[in-house]
């Protein structure tokens, strides 16, 4: 017994215990990074099983050197220690070297696992599970429910052909993944082609403070461009996903085939059966609807809305809508917002008149009356509907975003750092950050880059001082998105498809992505980037010239050389800038 006890001191002196349980943690840890390493970057599965080979060996390794050497003091090389570690080392050379000189056994691919499928033909679409952004573990199913949300709503349409979820989970299980939340791009693409599809819809989901935003990529799967990407804000994952399966059958039917004249538009609900008994019984609904129905109506006008080249039918349903009750504001607003797109601004003020009169909360009518007066190009009259609220609620920092936008669409950075100015003072840490993130804005506007960098750093200062992080990852994204500019021909703020297809001259495909990309991150934004702006200001000019259209590429040129004439020679993306339009110019005489 007491030899036992002696035993067991000898562990507690030498703390092998210790050892052990630190070396087994680190082994995990590095065996983890090798396992990761080798998925993701495609390395021999041969490093793994060294690794592994390395890490048993070192465990009596490391237990033999705690045992001689784990007590205090100086201790000697004993003999019997120096055989065990001898031995080890060498078995640790044969086995690295056998290992390494081994015929490799390759990784079963998808196409070796699963017989390969029929191409689907044209109109066939593999959507993959998103992946879930958000940061909290229990949204994960949204990755999977807006993927089969989607699936369901795109299946409605006869022209098109979409791959089961199930086929698609089979082809996962057949790599050996069964989880779906983190899938590989190279992964991605090798599956959604093994089904059989010609275009894979792929996305992400990002929470933004109470909402949600789902990103969407139609990803052409012959050379890996990118068809169109879509975006969609708000907090219902539902109507999210509804907006998000129209817009995507509208690119998918416009590149494959005519769009079915007798499909609505609408989207699920969550519960298919009952989707489609509404959808009947909605379509029945505008077929004849009852004298009195404004609720109808109103869904008939928003259906208009979506599709193009029904305007004059739109606003007919908006006219009704009106007729049938004076006091539905909602409608006086999209008719001013139609007066507004056709330039008829007299009818346009009528309009605003009587929705003023009628929308009596101030915080929204002053917000959209704003909006409308911008889309016109009164950008004094937006100023001051911005004004009246943020005078007197000077902690909305969204409206000081409208404010410098409405500014900046006029070229006037100078007139937008004086009306920052007192905000920058604020005591609210949030408001100061939003001065200073604008300011910088407004000095990357005019091209002064090195001022720009200088404001995002103390926004940045600013945000993490108050412990801000979802601020500072703002200020640090547009320092980013500059550094970028000026290090890169091609900056990564857009799809870099974008230039392949400029390079190529296929100016009509790149088109269509840079509206996209105008879509992702300006229109749906109160701030006005100007990184982001000008930048696909460029973008589509490139197009435009490509495509022949060598007056609206010249203006556009011209508003870039405008903005960042001067500091064009800092900017690679811009080395071309005076070639291209003086070549045009020259062109045109």
């Amino acid at each position: 017994m007491s030899q036992m006890g002696s035993f067991f001191r000898e562990l507690r002196v030498r703390r092998i215990v210790q050892i052990a349980l630190i070396y087994l943690g680190v082994a995990w840890g590095l065996a983890e990074a090798t396992g990761f390493a080798i998925e993701n970057y495609e390395l021999s599965r041969k490093l793994l099983d060294v690794i592994v080979l390395l890490l048993i060996l070192g465990f009596p390794a490391a237990m033999v050197l705690a045992w001689y050497h784990g007590e205090r003091g100086h201790q000697q090389l004993q003999r019997g220690e120096l055989m065990i570690l001898t031995t080890l080392f060498v078995l640790g050379v044969i086995g690295t070297y056998r290992i390494s000189t081994a015929e490799e056994t390759p990784i079963r691919s998808v196409s070796e696992v699963i017989e390969p499928v029929a191409d689907l033909g044209r109109g066939s679409v593999a959507v993959l599970p998103f992946a879930n952004n958000t940061g909290v573990d229990s949204l994960d199913w949204l990755g999977a429910g807006v993927s089969d949300l989607l699936t369901s709503s795109l299946a409605q349409h006869d022209e098109l052909s979409v791959v089961s979820p199930q086929r698609l989970f089979d082809l996962l299980r057949a790599q050996g993944r069964d989880e779906t939340e983190r899938i590989p791009d190279r992964f991605a693409m090798e599956i959604a082609t093994r089904s059989g599809a010609r275009v894979m819809a792929r996305g992400s989901i990002l929470a933004i403070g109470s909402e949600l935003a789902i990103d969407v990529q139609l990803i052409e799967l012959s050379d890996g461009t990118v068809l169109a990407a879509e975006r969609a804000r708000g907090e219902d994952v539902f109507a999210l996903a509804d907006t998000l399966a129209q817009r995507l059958s509208v690119n998918l039917l416009g590149e494959f085939g005519p769009a079915p004249p007798s499909r609505s538009p609408l989207a699920l609900t969550g519960d298919l059966g009952a989707y489609r008994q509404y959808q009947r019984d909605l379509r029945g609904k505008w077929r004849q609807l009852e004298p009195t129905d404004i609720d109808g109506r109103y869904r008939l006008a928003a259906m208009y809305e979506m599709m193009p080249g029904r305007t004059a039918e739109g606003r007919a349903v908006l006219e009704e809508i009106v007729g049938l009750d004076e006091s539905s504001a909602p409608a006086f607003y999209d008719l001013a917002e139609l007066a507004v797109r056709e330039g008829d601004m007299r009818a346009a003020d009528a309009y605003i008149t009587r929705y003023l009169a009628l929308q009596p909360e101030e915080e929204t009518s002053g917000r959209l009356l704003g909006e409308l007066y911008e889309k016109a190009g009164r950008y004094d009259e937006a100023r001051g509907a911005y004004r009246k609220l943020v005078g007197g609620k000077g902690e909305q920092t969204e409206l000081l975003d409208l404010l410098v936008r409405t500014h900046l669409r006029e070229n006037r950075p100078t007139a937008a750092r004086e009306e920052l100015e007192p905000y920058s003072q604020s005591s609210d840490p949030a408001v100061r950050f939003q001065a200073a993130l604008l300011l910088a804005d407004t000095y990357a506007w005019e091209g002064r880059f090195e001022q720009a960098l200088e404001r995002y750093a103390e926004a940045e200062a600013i945000a993490e001082a108050a412990n801000l992080p979802a601020l500072r990852a703002q200020a640090m994204k547009s320092a980013v998105d500059v550094e970028d500019l000026l290090e890169s021909e091609h900056p990564s703020v857009f799809n870099p498809s974008i230039w392949t297809l400029l390079e190529m001259d296929k100016g009509a495909r790149a088109l269509n992505l840079v509206e996209a990309a105008d879509a992702l991150y300006m229109r749906g934004s109160t701030r006005l980037s100007p990184v982001d702006h000008h930048v696909l200001a460029f973008a589509r000019a490139r197009a435009l010239e490509a495509m022949g259209f060598a007056a609206p590429a010249l203006r556009l040129y011209g508003e870039v050389r405008s903005h960042w004439g001067d500091a064009a020679e800092a900017v690679p993306l811009l080395a071309e800038l005076e070639e291209r339009a003086r070549r045009l110019q020259d062109d045109r005489r």
